[in-house]
């Protein structure tokens, strides 16, 4: 059978970046409905990668998304 090891990953299981700040990391994405926190993840590393804080940048992301929320539905009224 031919096929491949993964690697060990170095990183925490929870799918989080390795984060010193991760409290509130952890309130940041627990503001975030459960059907988008998926996509929060992905900005928390996509800044984590980036040397940006991974909270805030997942606050801003949420924050923007609401924006946007709110515009659209206004709009179809």
């Amino acid at each position: 059978m031919g096929g491949f090891a993964l690697a060990p990953c170095r990183y925490r299981m929870d799918g989080l970046p390795p984060v010193s700040y991760s409290q509130r990391l952890e309130l940041e994405l627990k503001l975030v409905p459960e059907s988008e926190r998926e996509d929060a993840v992905q900005v928390a590393w996509v800044a984590h990668l980036d040397g940006e804080d991974a909270g805030l940048a997942v606050k801003k992301w949420w924050v923007g998304a609401l924006r946007r929320r709110r515009r659209e539905q206004t709009n179809l009224l």
